[in-house]
């Protein structure tokens, strides 16, 4: 009974947590996109991992490692919480998804940044709508390497993705073979600071249950997808941030698609795996660095990212 009452505890917590973020529904022509908002400076469009969700932008790790001073723009990309999968969705679908959200917002131009399997979707958005991005930020990326997934197999990671108690017993009783799984090095000891890091974003994939269907997305649509993106078509900006230890997103792919991108740069984590471990100021700078140049001198509407008002949208 114990072990079920911190199973129940848990999962309110993780519930008052998403719902402690207020979020607000935009229904567009693919359906709902639920989206939080905070923050004052230029616009960042954050999309998040697998097993994130809009919230992510918000509260917790990866809010942090970009710092403060923007004004966030966090999504729920398809099929997580209130997002809705569309049929025979593609990342395409979901960059013309976040244009119009940024229509909605009266937002012209962002610096977009994905994380992980939200590549995909940044990537296409930098293609489809380079207008609208003043650059794009790519952190442990998809960018190659990845064996395509039997279609087949679909359904049982469905099934997979919603045995969330299942989950919960890993995290609880193996918890550093659980952070391997989340992209922690093989034979790493954190030290105590990261052990607290670690052990926040392992509560912050709960609830898994209103992320499966996004995360089957992502790993038989979505991946395959960033794994080959022509990244020579990309016009804008690009900062790719990427560890020499990532079991999840191989280094060497990242390091090679820099060469691929007309306007890159590569920054290099020595030792922190998929979440760069450690690292949290040295990315940190570097995200802010990067966004600050990608920015205009002049002021005004288009320094905030709005629209101006006489573009019709």
């Amino acid at each position: 009974m114990t072990v079920i009452r911190t199973y129940k505890r848990d999962m309110k917590r993780a519930m008052d947590r998403i719902a402690a973020v207020p979020s607000q529904k935009l229904e567009t022509r693919f359906g709902t996109i639920e989206y939080a908002e905070q923050g004052v400076g230029p616009p960042l469009l954050v999309a998040h991992g697998v097993l994130g969700c809009h919230v992510d932008g918000i509260d917790g790790w990866w809010a942090n490692l970009a710092g403060p001073g923007f004004r966030v723009i966090a999504p729920s990309r398809f099929g997580y919480f209130g997002s809705t999968l569309p049929p025979d969705a593609s990342p395409a679908d979901q960059a013309d998804a976040y244009a119009l959200l940024l229509d909605h917002l009266g937002v012209d131009r962002v610096v977009a940044m994905g994380f992980s399997a939200g590549s995909a979707s940044v990537l296409e958005f930098a293609r489809r709508h380079a207008d609208r991005v003043r650059g794009l930020i790519l952190a442990s990326a998809r960018l190659g390497g990845g064996v395509t997934a039997n279609q087949l197999l679909a359904p049982v990671f469905r099934v997979a993705y919603g045995a969330e108690r299942t989950f919960w017993t890993l995290k609880t009783l193996m918890p550093m073979t659980y952070a391997r799984m989340m992209g922690a090095p093989k034979r790493y000891r954190p030290g105590p600071d990261e052990v607290e890091s670690l052990k926040g974003i392992r509560e912050q994939l709960f609830p898994l249950r209103p992320r499966r269907d996004g995360a089957v997305f992502d790993g038989f649509v979505g991946n395959p997808v960033a794994d080959r993106f022509p990244c020579e078509q990309l016009e804008v900006p690009t900062l790719i941030i990427s560890a020499k230890d990532d079991p999840l997103a191989p280094y060497a792919f990242a390091a090679r698609v820099a060469r691929r991108i007309p306007i890159a740069k590569l920054v290099t984590i020595e030792r922190g795996g998929h979440l760069f471990l450690g690292n949290d100021d040295k990315v940190r700078e570097e995200i802010q660095t990067f966004t600050m140049s990608a920015l205009p001198t002049d002021s005004g509407d288009h320094e905030a990212g709005r629209r101006p008002a006489s573009v019709n949208r």
